[in-house]
């Protein structure tokens, strides 16, 4: 461990003239807990309410400006950030046995804004750090959920150096280049508000898991957004490698790549009521050149668990998403530059779908609507309540699959989840996030119980 925070050391060392540009303005929520966290899009907008006390507080981090030494390094270009997240949960009702686990997320990021270090101007170079820990409640509790019900856990609780990338900005914004070590947030960017898997991050990579890597996996790879005041394109490729999920610690694989996923999605992002209410609509599809085992039939066509040959090769997946975003009262804020809409009062809603393939994956399709509701009382204008509803729907061939191989549990089709949680700003730099979850028909199978999850999720910046 103190081997990984010298490199992070000296990293700062060597970019010692600067700090600047967060890491949140690059990636969804779900992408670095340091990097982006409430009280970093908060603290953006402080300037906007300076006669809030609390508002004030939310800018400041819970270490605070370390002596004038944090505004002055973000002041010649570099900012360091440290963000720690936990989420611990139990399970009342579902699952073979009553239980409570605690997993947890550290992030060590460095954002070098080159404008102030070289005068570089639109330059921004990107490095995070990220260690998990603790066992997952659905495997202890024998829940069996399609989706984990604490987002946090997964990909290996290790240390991995999760992001290594550079940006370049030109023409006013209305081109973005980004090239190096990407952790899965440029494509069907969604955020990370709740605490199951199923409503957190790019579905896509909930779904595929076998190739499309989320946060903190990340892959060699480039993007290419061109964008108007209302409308964008954005294609992108990045290397399919699954040498990228050792739990060793690693800067990046060179080698392994089993072939090359390649994105094109178009948005549109409309402001009404004079600008006031901001929305995200946009739709991508992806294709995967390498190929993966088919769920089912074996290289004759026949169901392989019967069979006992080898499983049919695919040579290419293919998929698609739709999702949109909305402020319907109230005010938001969208980042132009990577499309992530931050709701700072009033009503936001969105909704989600994504269908993968249907030969080699095992989740077909799956779909999240979820409303949020910010700063529901005068005096606290950072508390937000949120309301998810999801269904995960298995592919045909899986539940063929799982009818062979576990028939006593009966045909597999869908699961249902819900998710309410009310988030409370603690003090600068804190919040807290207690959270109920229910999911009926866990796992896709009618005959088990339907399992009811209370949690607390703690989010704090350093």
């Amino acid at each position: 461990m103190r081997a990984h925070l010298l490199v992070l050391v000296l990293l700062g060392v060597a970019a010692r003239p600067a700090y600047g540009q967060t890491t949140n303005a690059s990636n969804a929520p779900m992408q670095a807990a340091a990097a982006t966290t409430d009280a970093d899009r908060i603290g953006a907008d402080a300037d906007a309410d300076a006669g809030s006390q609390e508002r004030a507080q939310a800018a400041d981090y819970l270490t605070g400006d370390w002596g004038v030494w944090r505004s002055e390094l973000e002041r010649r270009g570099v900012k360091l950030t440290l963000g720690y997240k936990n989420e611990t949960a139990g399970n009342l009702s579902g699952g073979t046995t009553r239980t409570a686990t605690s997993v947890g997320q550290v992030d060590l990021g460095v954002a070098l804004d080159l404008k102030a270090i070289l005068g570089w101007d639109g330059a921004t170079v990107q490095s995070t750090i990220t260690f998990r820990h603790g066992p997952s409640l659905n495997t202890v509790a024998g829940l069996n959920f399609l989706e984990e019900p604490q987002e946090t856990f997964g990909r290996g609780q290790t240390w991995r150096w999760t992001e290594l990338w550079f940006r370049q900005r030109l023409i006013d914004d209305h081109v973005i280049i980004k090239v190096g070590r990407l952790a899965g947030g440029e494509f069907a960017n969604w955020g990370c508000d709740f605490t199951n898997l199923g409503f957190c991050g790019s579905q896509v990579g909930t779904t595929n898991t076998y190739f499309w890597y989320n946060w903190p996996i990340a892959e060699w790879g480039g993007s290419v957004k061109i964008r108007t005041d209302r409308y964008y394109v954005h294609i992108g490729a990045n290397e399919d490698n699954a040498r990228n999920l050792n739990t060793d610690f690693f800067v990046a694989q060179t080698k392994g790549a089993r072939g090359v996923i390649e994105h094109l999605e178009a948005g549109w992002t409309p402001a009404f009521a004079g600008g006031r209410l901001a929305g995200v609509y946009q739709a991508g599809v992806w294709r995967d050149s390498a190929a993966h085992p088919d769920v089912l039939f074996d290289t004759r066509g026949a169901p392989a668990p019967l069979s006992g040959g080898p499983a049919a090769e695919v040579n290419e997946q293919t998929g698609f998403y739709v999702d949109f975003q909305q402020q319907l009262t109230g005010e938001a804020h969208l980042d132009r530059v990577t499309g992530i809409l931050t709701p700072t009062r009033g009503l936001t809603v969105g909704a989600y779908y994504e269908r993968g393939d249907q030969r080699t994956a095992t989740t077909g399709d799956e779909i999240t609507v979820e409303a949020l509701y910010t700063a529901p009382f005068a005096d606290r204008p950072h508390d937000q309540i949120g309301v998810a509803l999801g269904r995960s729907t298995v592919t045909s061939r899986e539940a063929e699959l799982s009818a062979l191989e576990l028939p006593q549990l009966g045909r597999q089709y869908s699961e249902y989840r819900s998710e309410i949680f009310y988030r409370v700003l603690a003090t600068r730099g804190v919040f807290i996030r207690p959270n109920f979850q229910y999911i009926i028909d866990p796992g896709g199978y009618s005959r088990r119980h339907d399992a009811s999850i209370i949690g607390v999720r703690l989010d704090i910046s350093f």
